[in-house]
């Protein structure tokens, strides 16, 4: 990217980064993914965290074609007005990401495809949450140690998001990890 991407924006003292969230909203049409890498890049670059882009930037790559793809069959009752959204979270080095789509249908493998099979292999864990009236999530997460287990301050950072998103008022999480 040639211009400051919108989200480039953060808190900072010194040289911490203070915000612990960023977000894109994403618009249905061709460069849609690579706003999503651009996006991802440079939040995980922001908060000094280099090392996650290419696991984070896979992940988010299938996230967002399966949004694109499967996000827009069975709408919801009050669907979002775009394509869906990006988020990605942190807590010191555990990151987050979860990609909002307007669908009602749960994530499930397909034949012949590797897509969900590439995020549980990139992830330390991931899943999805129930959809509510204005769709749902589906997320993975990058932990230091490499635990499957979820930090609990992103947990509840994310089930907010979820809350205010989606409608959901079960904030359930499905994990579905390695």
């Amino acid at each position: 990217m040639t211009d400051a991407a919108p989200w480039t924006g953060g808190l900072f003292l010194g040289d911490d980064v203070l915000a612990y969230s960023a977000c894109c909203l994403l618009v249905d049409g061709p460069l849609c993914k690579e706003t999503a890498w651009d996006f991802v890049t440079s939040t995980l670059s922001s908060w000094h965290l280099p090392e996650l882009i290419p696991r984070v930037r896979t992940a988010v790559d299938e996230l967002v074609g399966n949004a694109l793809v499967h996000g827009k069959q069975q709408l919801c009752q009050q669907p979002f007005p775009h394509a869906g959204m990006v988020n990605v979270l942190r807590d010191g080095p555990d990151v987050a990401c979860a990609v909002f789509d307007p669908g009602t249908a749960t994530p499930r493998r397909h034949h012949g495809t590797a897509g969900l099979g590439i995020v549980e292999t990139v992830s330390d864990a991931w899943g999805w949450t129930e959809p509510g009236p204005h769709g749902k999530a589906v997320w993975s997460y990058f932990s230091s140690s490499g635990s499957p287990v979820l930090n609990g301050l992103i947990v509840e950072r994310l089930s907010t998001l979820v809350e205010v998103f989606t409608g959901s008022d079960d904030l359930r999480m499905i994990t579905a990890g390695p």
